[in-house]
Formats: structure tokens, C-alpha cells, sequence
């Protein structure tokens, strides 16, 4: 009787300690990566901001919860909880990469990039959403070595500069094809190709 008596008890006791485990395992959920350029989302540290990792492009993390300030916090790793920009994670497989796209995730061409009309042209602002800012760095176009910064989200749009590699900007509106940023250094605020951006 004893024996059944501490078999029962422990039993309750085991049950007991998992219960909240897995409460609060329930309110995870999985999201995916889906960058603009195709690139890996930094995952940073809750406090410092530092970056502790990257998620590849369609890469899944645990969701905690969404921050009022545009951040998502995760569960990562040993270290527990970290955070990730929240506009780079989507609920459905966003599958290979295959270049930049629209609000319904269809592929843009070159020919909408550069739309020199003015439907296309209000498309691409239509697009775009103010965020929080946050910083970006420049990944070049491999053929030139450096990115284009535009006074319109075209890229038959007037030249502002021609931006290196890892040149900082901040993000102040974004679509899934173009970024309107400012430059800290000269106070300009133009577009970039999202395609050339990775987040810091």
C-alpha cells in the first residue's frame, strides 16, 4: 500500500512539475524567415542588441511574443530568449528564395523595379509601410561593387550616391523590393533596393 501510496505521489509530483512546462511551451510559435534579399535574419541579444546568430532565409524560430517597438522575441538556444526584427518573419514557408516580391509575394521583374510610369511608379510608394527605424547595411550589387541610393523607388530614378559595402542607413519605410532610408552621415533621405540591404 505504501509503495503505491509513494508510486501515486510521485507520479502527481512529476505531473506537477511538467504542467507549466508545457503551458508555456504551448505559447510558442514557429514563424519563418523571409527576407527581402534572400539573405540570413541576425538574431541579437535581448539586452545588448549584439548579434548572437542567423536564421538562413526560410529558417524557422519559436516565438514568444511581438513587441510594440518592431521586435520579435524568441526562444534561442542556450541563452534563452533573444530577439529578431519582427518584419522578416512570415507564418508560411516562404520556400527558396527567388528574388524580391510584392505584397502578395509575387515575384518583381527588373521591368516593375524600374516602372519610368506614373501607376508604377505610385505602386512601389503604395507599397511601402513607416516602421520603427532601424538600421540596414548595404550589400553591393556584385557586378559594380556598391549599391545605388535613389530619390524615387525606381531604378530609373535620379542618382543620390553610389553606396559601398556594410555603409549604414536608416530604415524609415520598407516594402519587400525597396527601402526609403536616411543616410546618418549626410542627412539625405532616398531609396535603395531592398535586395541590396541586409538588417544589422
Amino acid at each position: 500500500m505504501k509503495k503505491t501510496l509513494s508510486f501515486v505521489l510521485a507520479l502527481m509530483l512529476t505531473v506537477g512539475i511538467l504542467c507549466p512546462l508545457v503551458s508555456a511551451s504551448a505559447d510558442i510559435e514557429n514563424w519563418y524567415v523571409k527576407t527581402a534579399n534572400g539573405k540570413g535574419l541576425n538574431v541579437r541579444d535581448l539586452t545588448t542588441g549584439e548579434k548572437i546568430g542567423v536564421v538562413p532565409y526560410g529558417g524557422t524560430v519559436g516565438v514568444e511574443f511581438f513587441n510594440k517597438d518592431g521586435w520579435a522575441i524568441i526562444v534561442w538556444g542556450s541563452v534563452g530568449e533573444a530577439k529578431v526584427r519582427q518584419e522578416y518573419l512570415v507564418k508560411k514557408n516562404p520556400g527558396k528564395y527567388v528574388g524580391p516580391t510584392d505584397g502578395q509575394g509575387n515575384v518583381l521583374t527588373d521591368t516593375v523595379l524600374g516602372s519610368q510610369t506614373v501607376e508604377g511608379l505610385n505602386k512601389q510608394y503604395a507599397a511601402l509601410r513607416y516602421v520603427d527605424s532601424y538600421s540596414v547595411v548595404v550589400v553591393p550589387d556584385t557586378r559594380t561593387g556598391t549599391a545605388r541610393f535613389r530619390w524615387a523607388p525606381s531604378k530609373n530614378s535620379t542618382l543620390i550616391a553610389q553606396l559601398p559595402a556594410n555603409y549604414e542607413l536608416t530604415v524609415l519605410a520598407a516594402s519587400s523590393n525597396w527601402i526609403m532610408a536616411q543616410d546618418p552621415t549626410s542627412g539625405k533621405i532616398g531609396y535603395i533596393a531592398a535586395k541590396y540591404t541586409a538588417a544589422k
